[in-house]
């Protein structure tokens, strides 16, 4: 009964996610997710229920609410357990990814491992999802992230996200555009070639300099000079931006 309301609520989740990055609409959802490091709303919804869950049956939420539990519970009365539309679901949630966390006493011990787990159980469907080329090079697994709020701009920080999600605008998707006929897919540097994101940041002659640099960074840092730690690094990203705006602007 709650499957056209749950529906809208997705909707608006997965369009905040978007708007957090700054990415087209058309992007798709779970590229989307992945790059934010969000869960999709029904995992996340049932991993808040779960740490609530324990926080009752630890006794961290109050007297009535451990009491209610205590006369719900499968140990006192199968039956209400059974009809119970919390205690119950939010158990065999946990019970599922691994039932040793029933075990734990401490909330914020719990809460990591079954995020972990989670998001374990979500790279499997990142893997076997068929599209978002690019996103699955920069983010091989679906994983728990938090962003930094250092941007160079807002102009290019949605070009960034946009790359890393597959909607970078490159002529290597022109056969996607509306316009397509009049569309030069080519660098619009000057070379003879169809524009990508590996095209810039590692094959135009005319990039040659900023991509020495963004190298040397890479190597004073020890990190790979690769597209996962171009689009995923916080102390890389400043640097990209710059590059992009000098792309942008051309």
């Amino acid at each position: 009964c709650y499957k056209d309301v749950f529906t809208r609520l997705e909707k608006l989740y997965n369009r905040i996610a978007k708007t957090i990055l700054g990415v087209d609409k058309s992007t798709s959802n779970i590229a989307t997710l992945v790059r934010l490091g969000w869960m999709p709303l029904d995992y996340r919804l049932a991993f808040r229920a779960s740490i609530w869950y324990m926080k009752i049956r630890l006794g961290l939420a109050g007297l009535a609410l451990k009491n209610q539990y205590v006369r719900l519970s499968h140990i006192s009365n199968d039956e209400s357990w059974a009809k119970s539309g919390f205690y119950r679901p939010a158990h065999e949630f946990i019970k599922r990814f691994d039932p040793s966390l029933l075990t734990l006493t401490s909330i914020d011990e719990f809460s990591v491992a079954l995020r972990d787990l989670i998001f374990d159980e979500l790279t499997q469907r990142w893997v076997n999802c068929l599209h978002a080329r690019i996103c699955h090079v920069i983010h091989p697994r679906w994983e728990f992230l938090r962003w930094t709020r250092m941007i160079f701009s807002k102009q290019t920080c949605s070009s960034y996200h946009q790359i890393a999600v597959g909607r970078g605008k490159f002529g290597d998707r022109y056969k996607y555009s509306k316009n397509k006929r009049s569309c030069n897919p080519n660098c619009k540097l000057g070379c003879s070639i169809i524009s990508s994101v590996h095209h810039f940041f590692f094959d135009c002659p005319y990039c040659i300099n900023d991509i020495l640099d963004l190298q040397n960074i890479c190597s004073s840092k020890r990190i790979s000079y690769d597209l996962k730690n171009l689009f995923t690094q916080p102390c890389l990203q400043p640097r990209v931006e710059l590059f992009l705006k000098k792309i942008i602007d051309f």
